[in-house]
Parts: C-alpha cells; structure tokens; sequence
C-alpha cells in the first residue's frame, strides 16, 4: 500500500520569511526600510602634462575671496594666494608686480625640481599678472621655473566704470601690449559687465 503522504504544515508553524533587503524586521511593528549610508565620492584629481604650482593674484578686496578658484585649482596641482596688495588702484600695479614677482619665485623655489609655476588673475589681480608679463616681455628676466609667456585670467575687467584717464589705466591697452605669442586664457561669466562696452557702467565706451 502507498504510503500516506505527511500533511501540509499550518500557517502558524511555517518558518518566519526572511527580511527584505535593507529593511529590518521588527515584533511589534511593520518592517521599515533602512537608509543607506554611502561614502562621499572622492574629489577628482586631474592631471596636467608638467606639474604645476598655480600662484594666484587676488582681486581688489584681497587674499580669501576667491577660495572657490583656489579649491579648483587645487584639483590640478598646488595653489596658494598672495596674502593682500599694496592698494588696489591703477597706480598701485607696479607695486603690486613686484610682490607678485617676489611670491612667484618664492612659489617657484619651494615647489621642487620639474614644477612650473602659472600665475592667475582673478579681477583687478589680472591686470597686476598682465602688467609682469608686459616687463618680462620687455626683456626683464623672469624667475626660474615660471611660465612668463602664459596666464589664467579670471574676470580680467576689460572696461571700467570710467574711461581710462591714462595709458597705465587703460586695462584693454596692458593686454594688447603683451606679445602675440602670449598664451592667456580668460574666464568670464557672460553677464559680466565689465566685458559690455554698450550698457550699464561701461556704456561711456560706444
């Protein structure tokens, strides 16, 4: 004779399901989805042909306020900031130049054999860099290890807010004396004023 088969189990003696994913079963309560914890995505370290130490020349109201520029460039090489300038007026550039020189070389000497150092602009910083460039053009020689044909210019001001009172305050002139053979980049945002000679405070220039 067959045997007999076993009875099917009741419900309340069938083995407890297993959790879902990422949920967390409780006695007295419906299973709640638990949150995941991911790590932070690491920052992208880019890499360029040279290594390269990017010294940058701070706008008119100094050293701190471009931290974001410097947090970018920072993904490409090392970068520091000259600390405050002299003035931040026309007649106060050549000054200013020279402190740049000072803080390029001192760049230049600390950043170890095969690194370069690329000077950049932000705002009234980029006229200091173009009027270095403009001396080290005209036959003053340059530190050791620093790019004297080549520059990153952030929100370079082409037009002020009046129009120049001389050829040292003509900021569209210190570029243009610069070598054809001047590698430079500019960033700019596209409302800049500063780059619109046809409205707001730059409309004096037609």
């Amino acid at each position: 004779a067959a045997l007999p088969r076993p009875a099917p189990a009741s419900s309340a003696a069938a083995a407890p399901r297993a959790a879902a994913p990422h949920t967390v079963a409780r006695p007295d309560a419906a299973a709640e989805p638990v949150a995941e914890t991911r790590a932070a995505a690491p920052t992208r370290k880019h890499r360029l042909n040279t290594a390269c130490t990017f010294v940058i020349a701070p706008g008119a109201s100094g050293a701190n306020f471009c931290y974001e520029l410097t947090e970018c460039l920072r993904r490409l090489g090392h970068a520091t900031e000259v600390e405050r300038w002299h003035g931040a007026y026309s007649k106060d550039i050549k000054r200013n130049a020279d402190r740049l020189e000072r803080f390029a070389k001192e760049a230049a000497a600390a950043s170890g054999e095969g690194c370069r150092v690329l000077l950049v602009g932000d705002g009234y910083g980029g006229r200091v860099v173009a009027h270095l460039l403009a001396r080290w053009a005209a036959g003053e020689p340059p530190p050791a290890n620093v790019f004297a044909d080549a520059a990153l210019l952030v929100g370079y001001q082409l037009y002020g807010a009046a129009p120049p009172r001389n050829s040292g305050d003509d900021r569209l002139a210190l570029l243009q004396a610069l070598p054809a053979s001047t590698r430079l980049l500019f960033v700019s945002g596209e409302k800049d004023e500063f780059l619109d000679r046809t409205k707001g405070g730059t409309a004096w220039r037609d």
